[in-house]
């Protein structure tokens, strides 16, 4: 048996086996479509958007680069709030929800070619689009793995 100190009384709570896995479980299971969206963001977006939008390699090289640069400055920023603000209930998993459902949206948006060509698919509206999906994944990636 497991235990985990009562946070209320000080005293060691039982946990099963099998709660165990479970909570084990739903902890990972953010995980798995976060990791998808990296790695077919990563792997497969710079090929799509070069040959089916005929966005050029250097735009796309060099927007990546500034919203990698973005991203060094929101990581901390969203750690930060996420200590700090207070919510009453489950303050963690609201930014990861929030993140999550406006990340996807971005994501999906990236991966549409008619919302791409009805957007932009000029320097500053990609650049756009990529600091709007890497702000939404900073902002439930950190609170996530923190």
């Amino acid at each position: 048996m497991l235990t985990r100190f009562n946070q209320d009384h000080e005293q060691p709570m039982e946990l099963s086996r099998a709660n165990t896995l479970w909570v084990t479980f739903l902890y990972c299971l953010p995980a798995i479509p976060l990791s998808a969206m990296g790695i077919i963001f990563f792997v497969h977006l710079p090929k799509f958007h070069s040959e089916s939008l005929a966005i050029g390699l250097p735009v796309i090289s060099l927007t990546l680069l500034m919203s990698r640069f973005w991203d060094a400055l929101t990581d901390p920023l969203i750690g930060y709030l996420s200590d700090r603000i207070q919510a009453p209930v489950m303050r963690r998993p609201v930014w990861l929800f929030l993140g999550s459902l406006l990340g996807g949206g971005a994501f999906l948006w990236l991966c549409s070619e008619t919302s791409m060509l009805l957007f932009g698919t000029g320097f500053y509206q990609y650049l756009l689009l990529l600091l709007l999906f890497f702000s939404c994944y900073t902002s439930a990636m950190i609170p996530y793995e923190s």
